[in-house]
């Protein structure tokens, strides 16, 4: 089961409750999915500019 993009926004806000509310012990969830959302705009980024290029080339 794949996980979408919103779905993600919306575990981090819940995240970062948690942590905002019970200190660090919610802080390695926090960290897992920010970092999950920032690979994928990463690769978003990657895809983009392989896109460009491509089109420069034909």
């Amino acid at each position: 089961m794949s996980v979408d993009k919103e779905q993600l926004e919306k575990a981090l806000t819940v995240a970062a409750a948690l942590v905002s509310e019970y200190g660090d012990a919610y802080l390695p969830a926090f960290l897992r999915i920010e970092a999950e959302l920032e690979k994928r705009q990463a690769q978003t980024c990657a895809i983009d500019r392989a896109r460009v290029i491509a089109r420069r080339m034909g």
